[in-house]
This record gives structure tokens, C-alpha cells and sequence, in this order.
């Protein structure tokens, strides 16, 4: 299994939300919403590799930029180029649409912080504009795994009862839970098919943080050590 933040791009990856919706369909709500709030912001249409997309996003924070990719499968992905990996709320997006939306957080490493082969990771999943489930395994100090709502269907209890707290949530719990939805997160030929296009908004506004390299976000969670 190999992350899509796995190796270069690991902290443009951490999290990325997923609105079950095509991507034409996805930004039009977005930007009904967003656009009343009178924030200036263009439009950059991108046709290429999914590479070449993320290194038309850096640096890190200056411009501020919200990215729309379309899948294999008609979810549509957004993720942004903070380097604290901040973004809209697109459970504002579930409501107006009335759809699904899945949030996934997947940290490769935490500064010297790593198991399973990660440094921990949440998914949510919200319906409707209403949040359902989450289910998250994060580090302060120690291992701390924790869910909230009811179980889904597709969700296998006895996970929750390891031993360890680190070995309740896994990436490869993460993956059978987004798969089980339709979301292939892990794979990324998933992201931008062949012949499809994917949406950079730019904000036209000072974000007040420094542009920041890749390089430097790499060292600054110890990918690099």
C-alpha cells in the first residue's frame, strides 16, 4: 500500500475531503456558498498529472490556494496548500447538496512520531450536513484513539478492542473504511484521471504566514531525518 502523501508530497495530502459529487457539480455549490461572502479568489483550470498538479500548488500558504480534483469514480477530492493543511468546512457543501462528504486525515509522520507505518489519522463522515462518525487515532503525549457516533455498517468493532491504542486505528483500517464508501484514498491513480480536469482556487488576499518550500514542511515533521 503506498500513501498519496507517501515520499515528496506527503504534507500536501494530510487531509483531503471527499464530496460525493462530480466536480462541476461540487465547485458550483462551493462557490455559491464561498462567493457570498465576497472573498476575491480566481479560477485555474489544470489538465496534466497528478504530480505536476501538486507542484502547481507550491509554495506552501502564499498564495493561498483550495484545489478540486476529480477521481475515478465521481467523488470529487479538496485538499489546500496550507502548510498547516487548514481548509473550508464542506460539511456547509453535504447540506446544500445533500450528499455525502468523508474527511480523512492521514499523518506519514508527526516529527519523530510514527506506528503502523503513520503518525496517526481520522476519518468523519458526514451526510446531509450532519456529521455521523468519526473514528481517529492521534498522538499528544501518547496514543490517544477515540470515536464518536454510531458505528457504521461496514465498521469492524473488534478493531477497537486491541490491546494497544495504537493498533485500533491503522492505515489499513483507514483504507477498508474508505474503500467501503467508494474512496480509494491510498491509490494515486485515483486522483485526476487521464483527459479530466481538475480547479485551482486562488485567493487574492495576504494570508499573514510566510510561503514556506516543501522541503522546509518536510523537515518540519522530520520526513527528512
Amino acid at each position: 500500500m503506498r500513501f498519496p502523501f507517501d515520499g515528496r508530497y506527503a504534507p500536501l495530502m494530510e487531509r483531503v475531503s471527499f464530496i460525493k459529487a462530480p466536480i462541476h457539480i461540487a465547485m458550483q455549490a462551493f462557490l455559491e456558498w464561498y462567493t457570498s461572502d465576497r472573498k476575491p479568489l480566481t479560477t485555474h483550470a489544470f489538465q496534466g498529472n497528478f504530480e505536476d498538479l501538486l507542484l502547481r500548488v507550491l509554495p506552501f500558504n502564499e498564495p493561498y490556494q483550495l484545489v478540486f480534483v476529480p477521481t475515478t469514480n465521481g467523488w470529487t477530492a479538496a485538499f489546500t496548500n496550507s502548510e498547516l493543511a487548514e481548509g473550508p468546512n464542506f460539511g456547509i457543501v453535504s447540506k446544500f447538496l445533500n450528499c455525502e462528504v468523508v474527511w480523512i486525515q492521514a499523518i506519514l509522520k508527526d516529527y519523530d512520531i510514527q506506528v503502523n507505518g503513520w503518525g496517526g489519522g481520522t476519518i468523519e463522515f458526514i451526510d446531509k450536513g450532519e456529521c455521523k462518525r468519526i473514528v481517529s487515532l492521534l498522538y499528544d503525549e501518547r496514543w490517544d484513539f477515540s470515536t464518536w457516533g454510531d458505528p457504521l455498517p461496514f465498521e469492524t468493532p473488534a478493531y477497537y478492542t486491541a490491546r494497544y491504542a495504537r493498533n485500533r486505528f491503522t492505515p489499513q483500517i483507514l483504507q477498508e473504511y474508505a474503500q467501503a464508501v467508494g474512496i480509494d484514498f491510498f491509490n494515486e491513480h485515483y486522483y485526476l484521471p487521464q483527459g479530466t480536469t481538475a480547479y485551482v482556487l486562488e485567493h487574492h488576499y495576504t494570508t499573514k504566514r510566510n510561503p514556506i518550500s516543501l522541503e522546509e514542511a518536510r523537515k518540519a515533521r522530520g520526513l527528512d531525518a
